[in-house]
């Protein structure tokens, strides 16, 4: 028995018409679309989809909050302005604390734009405007869709994504131990001096507490992110579910 009779009901092998005194070797079964706005019925894909069960993005197009987005004309821009923000946040940052600012304030606002950010990841039928917006507001989460990284680099692959999402805590590393031997060589040989040479890292570390603080909410949703399967079905009974479900018909 074939791949595609093994995916057939019992119930549906038993009324098979016969054809030319043979049974017939087909046995139609929908595949439900992920994302179900994918499939554009008759075995046809939206614009932007691809492949099997319409699940890739075409060229040009890149996935982000689970569809199928076109590509920004510049995304290296994207991609810059992304890391001059996140810079200038952690510089910001270290100056607040350097004031003896109390961040607390500021954190509860950026708690409220990341956890409105979540809903663009919902779905719930957003009006247009809504979904930029929280779209917008991501970049409270740290997230990388954003940048459209799939856009610059048409090969990434979602492990290579995932891999350097998790990442980040160590690029953040990487970036305050620069910062702190530029700032303890600033004191040594610019400034010369011998004493507290040290005495900027109370600060550095207290900053990046704060940044890992950000950014704990976006790594633990996408560590968890590939656990997020589940089954499928692959059979809708009658005709009538066929044309509802908008899915793929083999």
């Amino acid at each position: 028995m074939s791949d595609e009779i093994s995916l057939c009901p019992e119930e549906r092998l038993q009324t098979r018409q016969w054809l030319n005194g043979q049974l017939a070797p087909h046995c139609p079964h929908a595949l439900p679309c992920e994302p179900k706005s994918a499939c554009n019925g008759s075995n046809t894909c939206n614009l932007g989809y691809t492949g099997e069960r319409c699940s890739l993005c075409a060229l040009r197009y890149y996935r982000r909050a689970g569809e199928c987005v076109e590509c920004p004309d510049n995304p290296l821009i994207l991609i810059g302005a992304f890391l001059a923000t996140a810079i200038c946040l952690m510089i910001g940052g270290y100056f607040l604390n350097k004031k003896s600012v109390n961040l607390a304030f500021v954190s509860i606002g950026v708690d409220y734009f990341q956890i409105l950010a979540l809903f663009a990841n919902s779905r719930v039928e957003w009006p247009p405007f809504i979904k930029d917006l929280f779209h917008m507001m991501s970049v409270f989460n740290f997230n990388l869709e954003i940048t459209a990284p799939e856009c610059s680099i048409p090969d990434l692959g979602y492990k290579t994504k995932w891999l350097f999402i998790m990442a980040l805590p160590l690029a953040a590393t990487a970036m305050f131990l620069v910062a702190h031997v530029a700032q303890w060589s600033k004191k040594r040989f610019v400034q010369g001096r011998r004493k507290k040479l040290n005495s900027h890292v109370n600060l550095l570390v207290a900053t990046f507490m704060v940044m890992f603080y950000y950014m704990y909410l976006y790594l633990t949703r996408t560590s968890l992110e590939i656990f997020n399967c589940a089954p499928t079905g692959t059979y809708l009974p009658g005709l009538c579910a066929y044309i509802l479900a908008c899915g793929l018909v083999r």
